[in-house]
């Protein structure tokens, strides 16, 4: 079992990457303008340095660490694929945890796909090393609902979450709701489980409580524009409509705690959760659509599982709608937007810059993000 399941997940791992790679190849050459250079840069300046605590605790993508052994032509590539597979990983994660605890291959790659197609992801999250914090977040919580309906949780996967999640995403402590719904509804054998599990994730809490006191962004966008269209409105609005109709579903369902028919009950509230967490921290953004919208469509994969299994007379009607409420905004938001890939090809600006750079038309050079707009710090020639 263990042996299939290696190998399967190594061909889902490659064929995650084909697919995410097909999603944003007009912008592997790119420098994502959100998080941008100033990472990579700090490296230079700074020297060495994994983990930050302003504005609040986090680890920057590892592989940037690499950046300054590397000619700077090839960095906007190693930040971008890095980010790929970092994506491609948490979705064979999402995969080996629902296919380890009895899910079939079928549904966990189906859930694992559901992350790598997320059709709001294509706006900025897609390929953006200033981002990865998403996927993370979705496979963790994933992961932590999973456990926490089990009879028999897993430390080590939960404890292991618990350490990447409060490292990489302010929201970790919303990971705590599930480890109490599994604490109060398991066995006392297997609370400490849940306890040593919450421990990193209280602690991160406690430290961001300190540096940024609960106070999410100073300036944030609380309502939609006039002119906002189908891609904010149902990024903001379609997670939580489809939360509520499978809580609604979800309720048909009779069960018993510790019983896997509660897991997309808990993966819908989480969704809303993370929702109304994300708006008041942080406003109206696409990046904070990612991570609810693709739980919600675990959960949903997982409710209509059951209901199939059920003989459920209306289940066709539903998997239907479902399916095209999947399939409509994948194809036309499938391709990364003008944001990730409107700017000229990182690599063709620094050999111009060190053509310009050798002639002595200039000292510094700002080179021009994935926006086609925004620039980067001057960089010195002698630098290039």
């Amino acid at each position: 079992m263990r042996r299939q399941v290696a190998t399967t997940t190594m061909a889902l791992f490659t064929g995650y990457l084909v697919i995410l790679l097909a999603r944003g190849w007009q912008g592997l050459d790119q420098m994502p303008t959100d998080g941008g250079y100033d990472p990579i840069e700090n490296q230079y300046r700074k020297g060495l340095q994994l983990l930050y605590f302003r504005p609040y605790l986090h680890m920057e993508l590892p592989t940037i660490l690499f950046a300054p052994t590397l000619p700077r032509e090839s960095h906007a590539l190693l930040t971008t694929i890095s980010t790929h597979l970092v994506w491609a990983t948490c979705a064979s994660v999402i995969f080996v945890a629902l296919r380890t605890r009895g899910f079939s291959n079928t549904l966990a790659t189906t859930a694992g796909l559901m992350l790598i197609t997320n059709p709001w992801a294509s706006e900025s999250v897609l390929g953006n090393s200033g981002n990865i914090r998403w996927p993370i977040f979705v496979a963790t919580m994933t992961l932590f609902c999973l456990e926490s309906v089990s009879f028999f949780p897993r430390r080590f996967p939960l404890l292991v979450g618990s350490i990447i999640v409060t490292l990489t995403n302010p929201l970790h402590p919303l990971l705590l709701l599930p480890l109490l719904v599994g604490f109060l509804y398991s066995s006392k054998s297997h609370r400490l489980t849940y306890l040593i599990s919450a421990t990193p994730l209280t602690v991160g809490l406690i430290v961001n409580a300190i540096l940024a006191s609960f106070g999410g962004h100073s300036v944030k966008i609380a309502s939609l524009w006039s002119d906002a269209g189908l891609f904010w409105t149902s990024g903001q609005f379609l997670p939580s409509m489809v939360s509520v109709i499978g809580l609604v579903i979800a309720r048909t369902l009779p069960g018993k705690p510790g019983d896997f028919r509660y897991l997309p009950t808990l993966l819908f509230t989480m969704a809303i959760v993370i929702t109304v967490s994300s708006y008041l921290l942080g406003g109206i953004a696409d990046r904070y659509f990612v991570a609810p919208s693709t739980i919600v469509a675990i959960g949903m994969v997982v409710l209509l599982t059951e209901l199939r299994k059920r003989k459920v007379r209306e289940n066709k009607l539903v998997i239907l709608a479902f399916s095209m409420l999947l399939f409509v905004p994948t194809v036309k938001w499938f391709f990364v937007a003008p944001w990730l890939r409107s700017g000229p090809a990182w690599s063709v600006q620094i050999k111009s810059a060190r053509e310009s750079c050798d002639d002595g038309a200039i000292s510094a050079v700002e080179l021009v993000t994935s926006d086609g707009v925004s620039k980067t710090r001057p960089i010195p020639c002698n630098q290039l």
